[in-house]
């Protein structure tokens, strides 16, 4: 879908695919035939050990470790938010339910606050995801153990999706998600950063294969088109849609991951503000990114009302501290 406008606008017309004699293409769910498999050695052996590539243009996508980024001169801004999220699998009767949950006041099995927050979404294959997100806004974010915050959101889940903490389907795993728009440069002379390689995760939610979706898709047009124009000074394009796209959202999202990196306040803010079942339907939707066209500045009016109840419950002084 993502290079769908590039084949759409002809740029790989006239294309073709060489393959070796007798090699027959298997059909979607058909097994391989061991007879048609190569044998290892002499297919390490027919494989030159420097192959050089030469590109028009290149598309960075290699994750948030982006090792091919950083040899391109990408680096991640840390002033910005970083996530650390861990995540594994539960049986569970709920798996078809139509809710995805998520938890802004984790809690150890003592009721200790825990930094970060924890999610429940189902699978619909009898099986959940089950995981807890933690940001580099927390103070000591470093020293956090997050297979044990994984260990203890999973043993005080709430009771309805059934987890038994002790049956995990496969070992917890995780790793670090560079955030709203971290990484720079995201356009060179002639490439293109998307996904988590350009530092593309939500940090409202931790959410990041949508955005890489998104960037891909954007990405694919501005090539396109560069290639159409023969002129490679059309990739800026990408970066104008990046700001448009992603800008004020980002910024918003990034004073909230300095609100929820502080425990106290987040138990504040859901205590007194999520009491509203019409004000956890908006806040949901401006943490998902699923805002209408028509509320361009809802994201505005969201950091206003979250800056109104942290005073009421801390006082006025508390949303400056949690800004420094």
């Amino acid at each position: 879908e993502a290079v769908a406008p590039i084949f759409t606008q002809g740029i790989l017309s006239g294309a073709t695919v060489k393959t070796k004699p007798g090699f027959r293409r298997n059909l979607p769910g058909e097994p391989a035939d061991d007879a048609d498999r190569q044998d290892p050695d002499e297919q390490a052996a027919s494989v030159p050990a420097t192959i050089e590539v030469r590109a028009r243009f290149v598309v960075v996508a290699d994750g948030s470790l982006s090792r091919f980024g950083r040899s391109l001169g990408a680096r991640r801004d840390r002033d910005y938010p970083q996530g650390m999220a861990i995540r594994t699998y539960y049986q569970s009767a709920l798996s078809t339910d139509p809710v995805i949950e998520s938890t802004l006041d984790v809690r150890d099995r003592q009721g200790n606050a825990m930094p970060g927050y924890g999610w429940v979404f189902p699978l619909g294959d009898g099986t959940i995801n089950v995981g807890v997100g933690l940001l580099s806004t927390f103070k000591n974010w470093k020293q956090v153990n997050t297979s044990v915050m994984m260990q203890e959101f999973a043993a005080t889940a709430p009771s309805h999706w059934g987890i038994d903490p002790s049956a995990p389907l496969q070992p917890a795993t995780g790793g670090r998600l560079p955030m709203a728009g971290s990484v720079f440069p995201k356009v060179g002379p002639n490439y293109l950063l998307i996904g988590d390689a350009a530092g593309s995760v939500n940090p409202f939610n931790g959410e990041g294969i949508d955005y890489a979706y998104e960037t891909a898709r954007e990405a694919a047009h501005v090539i396109a088109l560069a290639l159409v124009n023969n002129d490679a000074l059309t990739l800026i394009d990408y970066q104008r849609w990046l700001e448009d796209e992603y800008g004020l959202y980002f910024q918003v999202a990034s004073v909230f991951a300095r609100l929820i990196g502080q425990p106290a306040l987040m138990r504040q803010l859901t205590q007194i503000g999520m009491q509203s079942r019409s004000l956890m339907e908006w806040a949901l939707r401006v943490m998902a990114n699923l805002l209408r066209p028509d509320e361009v500045h809802v994201a505005e009016l969201a950091y206003g009302s979250i800056a109104r109840i942290v005073q009421i419950a801390l006082g006025p002084s508390s949303l400056s501290d949690a800004a420094q």
